[in-house]
């Protein structure tokens, strides 16, 4: 069996190279010179992409533990770089970040729950600030929220997707389900069957009309609003 001279081991490479003497001897020049160093690390990832992901994914499976205290330690001693870095990160994959953030919500809704609560107590006041915003910036699901909660208080079931009304504005060529006047900006998000005539709260129930159309139907059966206005007669 062949033995290395300098530290009896017996572990050696296909090339030759005893591997913990190899490890040294590149743990030593690193440290003299961390800035060759780094650059020669990311050149052999970005020359061998497959085979460093493999090993990073290896490593992280074989150190969950370590892994999970080393980042909880980096983010107390790094919250503002921290938040910074996730900022970024969320504005360049959006997209990405609503899929993780409604697939993490789905399996922990109780938990979500309880933080939600918890931390609305602690900070009132930023909370209500927080909603004004979020309303002013995303008044369509402000739309969905309300119906859905109304649906939930007449117990008629469902509940509507995030894109419903970027779906309708498209189906209906940015137009009024009832009169075809375009919208502009200016709808409302209406159930064709009324909650009230137990109809239900997805996604094939709604429509978007222009605030007259809408306030003129109110809880009226689609078919007799409809026959009020001359057609299906």
């Amino acid at each position: 069996m062949k033995v290395c001279k300098k530290c009896g081991g017996t572990d050696f490479v296909p090339s030759g190279y005893c591997r913990p003497c190899a490890k040294v001897r590149v743990a030593k020049w690193q440290k003299e010179h961390p800035e060759r160093g780094i650059a020669a690390s990311k050149k052999w990832r970005e020359a061998h992409r497959e085979k460093s992901r493999a090993n990073t994914k290896k490593w992280q499976e074989k150190n969950k533990e370590y892994r999970a205290e080393y980042g909880r330690k980096w983010r107390e001693e790094h919250q503002e770089e921290h938040k910074a870095a996730k900022k970024k990160w969320r504005e360049k994959n959006k997209d990405r970040h609503e899929q993780y953030q409604i697939a993490w919500e789905t399996a922990n809704r109780k938990r979500r729950s309880a933080g939600r609560k918890e931390w609305r107590e602690q900070n009132r006041e930023r909370d209500r600030k927080n909603l004004i915003e979020w309303a002013k910036k995303y008044p369509d699901r402000v739309r969905i929220k309300a119906q859905n909660r109304r649906a939930k208080k007449k117990s008629n079931g469902g509940s509507l997707s995030r894109d419903i009304v970027s779906k309708l504005l498209q189906l209906q060529k940015e137009k009024c389900a009832i009169c075809r006047v375009p919208l502009n900006g200016e709808y409302h998000l209406d159930h064709i069957l009324p909650l009230i005539l137990k109809g239900r709260n997805e996604d094939k129930n709604m429509q978007l009309l222009c605030p007259p159309c809408n306030l003129s139907k109110s809880s009226k059966h689609p078919i007799e609003f409809m026959q009020s206005r001359g057609f299906l007669c």
